[in-house]
Formats: structure tokens, C-alpha cells, sequence
């Protein structure tokens, strides 16, 4: 998913301060795309995927608005890009993130968003626009959904696309 405006500018200005701090000469912030991870990823904060063209530094949408969170993970997604999938989390990895002034903070700031997400149990808000059922689900529903009672009631219990139900997410992950 693309990333919203106020959040694509909010990464070109800490890019630039990020390249500043680090004295590094990466070019224009347009080197990379960037995107949203899926809201209910739990264990993954950011990623980078390096694809044929510019590579794509995806964040999770609750991590904005969090002090220098985001500015953290740009930093690691970075790092893993000026040393290469090959190198991992390993020493010469360590060394070069360590290295950012602004790395303690955010380890810290990064862990608490861990233990945050960890606790967070987003709502999906399941309505059937026939009958206007309402029911709660702690996952996104997969595959064909429909509601049970109009079923029921007007299809003899047989899966009927006419009382498909509106899938909605309540929960605070979605920007």
C-alpha cells in the first residue's frame, strides 16, 4: 500500500537528515520507494525488499507518530541496503547501526513498539448489509463470508453472494 502523503514527505526530510548525520551520499530520497506493511504483522516493524529497480522500504503504519521510531527503522532498512541481503544481522552489520549516535534510543523506542504491537488484538467489524448483523473477529476473515442467518433464512442455508458480508477494521493499526 502506498504511503500517505504527510507520511511520504515525513521520510524524504528524515532520509536527508539520516544521510547528513552519517555523512553518507545515497542520492536522492527517490532511491527509494517506500510503502506500508500489512497493519497486523505483529513481528516486523519495517522491511526492506530489494528488487530489480529501486529498492522498497516497507514500515509498519503504527510505528508514525512514534518519536524517532521511524527514523530508527529507515536507519536499519538503510544499513541493510549499503551492506547487501548477504550480510544479515551480523558483526559488520552491528557496527555500521551502532554506529548512528541516535542508535540506543531507538533500540529502546523499537522494543516498546514490539511489546505494544505484541498486546494489540485489532477488531475486524464484520456487517451484513441485508439484515445489518454486526459480528467481531480478532482476524481478517478469509475466503467467501456470508451471513449465517440471512442464509438461512432466504437460501436455504446454501452460500448466497447476496448476503456477502462488508469486512471493516476497527482496530488502531489502520492510518
Amino acid at each position: 500500500m502506498t504511503l500517505t502523503s504527510d507520511h511520504q514527505t515525513h521520510l524524504h526530510h528524515i532520509f536527508y537528515a539520516l544521510c547528513r548525520e552519517r555523512g553518507w551520499a545515497l542520492g536522492l530520497p527517490t532511491s527509494f520507494d517506500f510503502g506500508y506493511l500489512d497493519a497486523d504483522l505483529k513481528h516486523v516493524q519495517a522491511r526492506i525488499v530489494l528488487k530489480e529497480g529501486k529498492p522498497l522500504i516497507l514500515f509498519h503504519p503504527a510505528a508514525f507518530g512514534r518519536g524517532s521510531l521511524v527514523k530508527g527503522l529507515l536507519h536499519h532498512e538503510i544499513c541493510h541496503y549499503l551492506l547487501g541481503p548477504e550480510v544479515g544481522h551480523g558483526p559488520r552489520f552491528s557496527a555500521l547501526e551502532e554506529g548512528w549516535d541516535g542508535f540506543w534510543a531507538w533500540k529502546q523506542e523499537s522494543a516498546d513498539f514490539a511489546r505494544w504491537l505484541l498486546r494489540q488484538r485489532p477488531e475486524y467489524r464484520l456487517s451484513c448489509l441485508a439484515c445489518g448483523a454486526v459480528m467481531l473477529r480478532n482476524t481478517v476473515p478469509v475466503g467467501r463470508i456470508a451471513c449465517r442467518a440471512c442464509c438461512e433464512k432466504h437460501a436455504n442455508g446454501q452460500y448466497d453472494e447476496r448476503y456477502n458480508l462488508h469486512i471493516g477494521g476497527d482496530g488502531v493499526l489502520y492510518p
